[in-house]
């Protein structure tokens, strides 16, 4: 039992590790082409602040204006330079104010990370464990009192969850829900189960917010998304 339940811990570290990696490569890239449109097809490694600010509120759409004040304002904060900048440190944010955007994604000489890379990840992990709360949340008020929940009201928690997911994001966290794995899709009529099942096995694949914070809540409370 000790050596299933760290393989499962290990498959999700591995999990979140890549979807936070992939976030990044996102964000980055997102940077670039504002940055090769502004300058006539070239890469500078700099934005206007402005046009900085519209690139983030663009990648994250549905984050709260708190979470997307913490990404932009940490242009104002020291950075590591990395190797190539000598190990040392900068303020990304020049004096002309032009945001040297490839700062923000440089780790030390112990590969530790600046602010902004910091805020990401943390608001990532943030995010997840909202998600998966506010699911418990709709499982449990759908299931009846010994936590057992049939397949269809599994899918009914998710919208619940989350209204603003596409069909197909539904589907995929549905089926690995219900612990088959993809391309294969549960059979009709496919019984449910315990709804911590359903929740330990959805906490294997990535997710993410579709929803504008402020229609969210769990517990009465709205998210801070």
């Amino acid at each position: 039992f000790v050596c299933l339940f760290v393989c499962l811990l290990a498959r999700l570290f591995v999990c979140v590790a890549i979807d936070q990696s992939n976030l990044t490569d996102k964000v980055r890239r997102m940077l670039r082409r504002a940055d090769i449109s502004l300058h006539s097809g070239s890469v500078t490694g700099s934005l206007p602040r402005q046009a900085f600010d519209k690139v983030i509120r663009q990648a994250f759409p549905f984050k709260s204006k708190m979470r997307i004040s913490v990404l932009q304002s940490s242009v104002t904060q020291e950075h590591p330079t990395g190797k190539e900048g000598g190990w040392g440190s900068r303020v990304p944010l020049d004096k002309g104010g032009n945001v040297n955007y490839d700062d923000l994604f440089q780790e030390d000489e112990h590969y530790d990370q600046g602010p902004f890379l910091e805020a990401l990840r943390d608001q990532y992990v943030s995010e997840r464990k909202e998600f998966h709360a506010s699911l418990e949340e709709n499982l449990k008020r759908l299931s009846d009192t010994s936590g057992c929940i049939s397949s269809e009201l599994c899918k009914k928690a998710i919208t619940n969850t989350d209204p603003g997911l596409p069909d197909g994001e539904v589907h995929r966290l549905w089926v690995a829900g219900m612990g088959i794995e993809p391309p294969m899709d549960p059979p009709p009529g496919v019984p449910g189960g315990h709804l911590s099942t359903f929740l330990r096995n959805t906490r294997r694949v990535k997710v993410r917010w579709y929803s504008n914070a402020s229609t969210l809540k769990v517990n009465g409370v709205t998210l801070d998304l």
